[in-house]
Formats: structure tokens, sequence, C-alpha cells
């Protein structure tokens, strides 16, 4: 199961039966009509669909708590494309007494308009949306029929299709109100609302009521971080072993050629011992061959002799002519 079925299971779940204020009721049911319901081709019709069965016990139990409208249910199992013998089922809820469908257009003040219409199509009305909890249970039906968030292992983001532009501005000032950020992009015939982010992710999910995934999410969160914060150190000790690597060859092959050149024993003192130290350690740091040195010098004295040594190895070439 995606993670944005598992949103979905978690919330409508949550939000099958119970009691509900009637204004919040018609503001939910309202968001599955404008997001999720077809009238008929010739006559007065309503019909819902969805995949999940929580949704649609939901919206049966809003039609008949509401309305005192019973639906007609049915269910039809389909096999998932290229998910093998996965089956799963299609629930259709039907309302075809035309009376009845007047009667719920007229209490959520939607328009019923010319027959027939794929969807809906139309803004909710504002009147409908006054309070935070109508425009809470609104955007959770709208979720529940449209939206879809990605795996939170993959990518932060959210987006909800919307047929018309006025659907799409109505989304985003209903997340504006709850202090989210949602933009909106066009993508053929629809206008898409979305938002990304871990931060936007996790208030939307709170936002939705879905509190056992937020909980996976954060926990998916600070995996990710702790795994990419490794990632960044280990890189960083690479970066540096590399570095430190890449500088001793170099100084052990000046070092060497001034050996070969004129002998160590030529040297000054302290570079004579320095040289040394290089050839018998060329793996340690800066800081563990001055600790070697006698008596101790600091990682800046160390670094001093090496330089002084790349001089002498340069001076030397300059004398024989290997430039």
């Amino acid at each position: 199961m995606s993670f944005s079925s598992m949103v979905k299971e978690e919330v409508s779940s949550k939000h099958t039966g119970g009691s509900i204020a009637r204004h919040c009721a018609l503001a939910e049911l309202c968001g599955f009509t404008v997001y999720g319901a077809e009238t008929g081709e010739s006559t007065l019709t309503l019909h819902y669909g969805t995949d999940s069965k929580a949704i649609a016990r939901r919206i049966e139990f809003l039609l008949k708590k509401t309305f005192q409208v019973t639906p007609e249910v049915r269910c039809e199992y389909r096999e998932r494309r290229g998910a093998g013998d996965t089956v799963s089922g299609y629930y259709e809820l039907f309302i075809k007494d035309p009376d009845q469908v007047e009667k719920i257009f007229q209490a959520m003040k939607l328009e019923i308009g010319d027959l027939p219409l794929p969807e809906m199509c139309v803004p909710a009305p504002r009147l409908l949306l006054s309070s935070d909890c109508c425009r809470r249970s609104f955007f959770r039906s709208a979720f529940l029929m449209a939206g879809t968030m990605s795996n939170p292992e993959k990518s932060y983001h959210f987006e909800l299709p919307c047929r018309r532009e006025e659907q799409a501005l109505q989304l985003t000032e209903i997340l504006e109100s709850f202090g989210m950020n949602a933009k909106i992009t066009r993508r053929k015939k629809y206008h898409v609302v979305y938002m990304k982010g871990g931060d936007q992710i996790s208030d939307l999910l709170g936002l939705l009521g879905a509190h056992k995934a937020l909980l996976d999410m954060e926990n998916t969160r600070i995996y990710k971080e702790m795994r990419e914060q490794v990632n960044r150190d280990f890189n960083f000790e690479m970066a540096n072993l590399n570095k430190t690597v890449n500088a001793a060859t170099e100084q052990t092959e000046e070092i060497m050629f001034i050996d070969s050149m004129v002998g160590l024993s030529s040297l000054p003192a302290e570079l004579e011992e320095i040289a040394r130290l290089r050839l018998a350690s060329p793996e340690s740091s800066l800081k563990e061959l001055g600790e070697l040195c006698n008596p101790p010098v600091g990682k800046s004295g160390v670094n001093h002799r090496l330089r002084r040594l790349k001089k002498v190895a340069d001076n030397l070439r300059k004398e024989k002519g290997l430039f």
C-alpha cells in the first residue's frame, strides 16, 4: 500500500461514523461531491465512486445522517494493473431519486447546472466554509477523493488536481487560513494545488488528522537526517583523508628526490629529521609528525619544514635543469 493510500485509510477510517455537527457534515459531503461525484446524463441522479471501503462508508454515513437518504451501494472487484493477482474493490454509491438529489444540492448550496457533468467542477459555496471546522472537513474530503502524497522516504510532496482554477484558488485559501503556503501549477487540463517540504507536509497531515502517518513520517525524517549527516561526515572525512594522502605522497616523492640527488644528511638537522619521519610514516598527519619530532613541534611548524623541503627540491631541479 502506498503512503498516500495509508494516509487516506487512516483519515477515512478515523472519521467513519460518530457524531458530527450538521454544518461540518454539509461541508464534508460538499468536498466528496465537488471532487468525486458525477450526475446523470439525462436525469438528476448522483453517483460517487471510490476504491476505498472506508471512504464509501463515510459518504454513506453522511447521506443517511444528514439527509436520511440511503444510497444504493455496489462493489465491483477489479484486478490491479501491474499487480499480478492482486484484487481490490471499487465502491459506487447511487442516489437515483431526483428530489433527493435536489434536496442535497440545495442544502450544500450547489447549483445543479446543465446535465450531464463528469464532475461538479465548481468551488464550494463560501457560506459553507465560514468556520475552521467546516474548512477542515471540506479539505479532508477533497483530499480523500482526489489528493495524493508521495512516500516521505523519497520526497515530501502533496498535490490535488482541480478542473477549474476557482477550485484551486479556493483550496489554497483554505490552506493559507491554517498557516500553510500552497501553490498552483497547470498540468494539461488541470490546475494542480501542491505543497513541498517536510514541515509543510507534516502540518498538512496534522490538519487531516492523520496522526499515525505523521508520526511515521517524522520517524522517517529523523532517520533520513541522521543518514544524510552520516554521509556528510563520511564524505568530509574521506575528502580530508584523500587530501592528506595526496599531500603525503607528494612530500614523500620530493624527499626521495632530494635523497637521490644530495642525500638527506646534507640537509639542516630539523629538515633531515622531518624528512626521515615522513618517509617512515607516510600515512601520518602533520599533527602526528609534529609529536614524533624531538622536541615536538606544532602543525604549522611541520608544515613550514615540509614547504622548505619542497623549495630545496625545486632548487635542485633548477640546478640540474630538470624543470
